[in-house]
């Protein structure tokens, strides 16, 4: 419900500085207008200046500057509308004084009487919320509109409530395959390989495109203008928890912030995860695989002769008796956006449903 405040009259300066020069006596507070009028035979006329007095009371102003104040242009204050009588606009109420409209209580991010937004932040249009100054647009997921994303995010990629699609039988023995090659060649392998399981497999639409996101907002928030920019501090500090450092590339997977999602490689945006032909398995059984099959030639190579030899050599293990239905994703080599090369992540799909 609007609350509604006294009208009140803005009188020009020189006005006022007459009014100031009149008796004191004559401005005391006055239950009505002829008791303040008591004094209009001396040239004084009652006017009521309620806003300025309290509630219904009067004062006398000089009768010579009555026809200034006969008919008064009433203006209401900011953060309210009216004519004669102002109204405070929705989410506003009358200060103590009756003369303006404030906010029962300061917004977030807001302090002081009157409320002012804090460095970094301004009035939303509506004038009852502070919003960021910062040009980066915050995260729009978390929440998710749906059970299965809510599940991966919990478990930073695993559907740890059991909301998510359940992978085909046939997806099911292809990890199982891919487990039982490994256990195989940690016959004669020195050191083992390291693996336990698969890190990760059905990502919905909605959990592949979160995670684009934090890699993209973070690349944003490290130009050296938002990075610099104060308002933009919280939302680099969120991002940077979501992703587990502060690099616009890889994060380092022993250093990453703890319950981050720690990105060891740059999410794509067309994953064949939200298909459930896709699992990912640590980059360190990749390396291990690597090292066993056979030590890189000792040539230079550029980064994509690098990838080809190393899909020959894991898709030659994977055929191997007993052959399983997979071939390997590789390190996708990637230019940034800043002209680096960025090497993505190892990851097995199913053969015949690459994109």
């Amino acid at each position: 419900m609007q609350q509604e405040i006294y009208p009140f009259l803005f009188l020009v300066q020189a006005t006022l500085s007459l009014i100031v020069r009149a008796e004191e006596r004559l401005y005391s507070r006055y239950p009505t207008p002829g008791a303040a009028c008591a004094y209009s035979g001396n040239g004084y006329t009652g006017y009521p200046l309620g806003s300025a007095f309290g509630n219904g009371s009067y004062s006398c102003v000089p009768s010579y500057l009555w026809a200034v104040c006969a008919s008064p242009v009433y203006s209401c204050p900011a953060n309210s509308t009216g004519s004669s009588t102002c109204t405070c606009n929705t989410g506003y109420v009358p200060d103590p004084t009756q003369t303006s409209c404030v906010l029962p209580a300061c917004p977030a991010h807001a302090s002081g009487t009157p409320c002012a937004c804090d460095a970094g932040y301004k009035f939303d249009a509506a004038g009852t919320s502070c919003v960021s100054t910062c040009p980066v647009p915050d995260l729009t997921a978390p929440p998710f509109n749906d059970a299965c994303a809510e599940s991966l995010d919990a478990g930073l990629g695993e559907d740890v409530s059991g909301d998510c699609p359940q992978l085909s039988d046939d997806m099911k023995n292809q990890i199982q395959c891919f487990a039982d090659k490994i256990t195989a060649t940690n016959v004669t392998a020195r050191p083992p390989i390291p693996y336990s399981k698969a890190t990760a497999t059905i990502r919905n639409a909605a959990y592949q495109a979160h995670l684009r996101e934090i890699w993209d907002k973070m690349i944003e928030l490290n130009i050296p203008d938002n990075k610099n920019n104060e308002a933009c501090r919280p939302r680099q500090d969120k991002v940077i928890a979501e992703k587990g450092c502060a690099s616009s590339g890889n994060c380092d997977t022993n250093k990453c912030t703890a319950g981050s999602h720690c990105f060891a490689y740059q999410p794509a945006t067309d994953s064949n995860h939200s298909t459930g032909t896709a699992f990912d398995v640590p980059k360190g059984t990749i390396n291990g695989l690597l090292l066993e099959l056979t030590p890189l030639p000792p040539a230079p190579m550029t980064p994509l002769q690098q990838q080809q030899a190393q899909m020959y050599m894991i898709a030659y293990w994977l055929a191997s008796p007993t052959a399983c239905n997979l071939v390997w994703g590789g390190v996708e080599v990637l230019a940034t956006r800043q002209g680096r090369i960025s090497y993505i992540f190892s990851y097995l799909k199913t053969k015949g449903k690459l994109p």
